[in-house]
């Protein structure tokens, strides 16, 4: 009896302690599990940040690339502006420059070229009538003027009447032909002034796909403030500033322009009859030396020529802005 007893001691011992074993073991598992649910957590927390930051930075690359297509479009307008600025504008600018020292270098020559065919009608008329002036062993440049001394074998023949070294018909044929080349530079710079204002055109269309650009750009960039510390906006900032550069020099273009077009149209409508006298001529018929409108073709052309340039004081170019402009375009 007291053996079996010992024995169902011993089995309800080996019980209670393999129920103690499994109680532990279940214990610590719980705190196995229980780390590493907050490992888990700690883990996803951390990429989850990751995550945030690198979406957050490839926005900002996004941004910042846009930014940078705006600032080359900025500069691509600004380009094509000054191209037809450089190569045009002021290329027929120039040209019309060197028309207009051509008619003033013409109507300086004109009334010379009448005088001397008057000259001859009077020295024709003094011939015919024996002047003792046409005479002898001379050689003039015309009929009247100062006898030039001939060269020694020159002097073996007895001249009835003076050579002349410049006939008649040669000044006559000089006229016609700065006659004809007077109208044609007329009509250059008619045709030139045309083309001056096509370009001017150019230029405003380049400035009004500028102003409308930069007003898009502005709505846009208000989007990128949350991100505006991270972003590099030197380079776009000073590209978005060629607007207002562009604007004001296309206002001193646009004045410029105006002014030479009533310097061109006082040259136009200059050009009748009175381009046949001298200023001294003309003088005395006209009421008023002061009055420019009164003023002979002559006196009206050198004025225009001396007032044309784009440096001259008269000028509404500031000169110092529109190098600034073509200096940027060159870089």
């Amino acid at each position: 009896m007291n053996y079996s007893g010992g024995e169902g001691e011993s089995g309800g011992d080996d019980a209670m302690r393999r129920a103690f074993e499994q109680f532990m073991l279940q214990g610590k598992s719980k705190k196995n599990n229980k780390n590493s649910n907050v490992e888990s957590t700690t883990i996803n927390t951390e990429q989850l940040k990751e995550v945030e930051l690198q979406k957050k930075q490839k926005e900002i690359n996004h941004l910042q690339q846009e930014i940078n297509k705006s600032e080359r479009k900025y500069w691509s307008i600004f380009h094509r502006f000054c191209n037809i600025l450089q190569n045009q504008w002021m290329d027929i600018d120039d040209q019309t420059f060197q028309v207009v020292n051509s008619i003033s270098g013409i109507r300086h020559r004109i009334p010379m070229q009448v005088r001397l065919i008057k000259h001859y009608q009077e020295t024709e008329i003094n011939v015919e009538n024996g002047d003792w002036k046409f005479q002898g062993y001379n050689q003039t440049l015309f009929a009247s003027s100062t006898p030039l001394p001939l060269s020694s074998c020159a002097h073996h023949h007895q001249l009835t009447r003076s050579t002349l070294l410049l006939q008649r018909e040669d000044i006559e044929s000089a006229l016609s032909h700065d006659l004809n080349q007077h109208e044609t530079m007329m009509e250059g710079l008619r045709s030139l002034f045309s083309n001056l204002a096509e370009m001017h055109d150019s230029l405003s269309r380049a400035l009004d796909e500028m102003m409308k650009y930069h007003l898009q750009q502005e709505e846009v960039t208000q989007n990128y403030n949350k991100h505006y510390t991270s972003l590099s906006w030197t380079p776009y900032q000073k590209a978005s500033q060629l607007v207002g550069l562009m604007n004001d020099l296309f206002q001193m273009l646009s004045l410029e322009l105006y002014r030479k077009q009533m310097l061109a149209n006082l040259i136009l409508d200059s050009a009748n009859d009175r381009i046949l006298l001298s200023q001294q001529e003309d003088n005395l018929g006209s009421h008023s030396g002061d009055d420019l409108d009164d003023s002979s073709p002559g006196k009206i052309v050198k004025y225009c020529l001396d007032c044309w340039l784009r440096s001259c004081d008269q000028s509404c170019i500031d000169t110092g802005i529109l190098d600034f402009v073509i200096s940027l375009h060159e870089r």
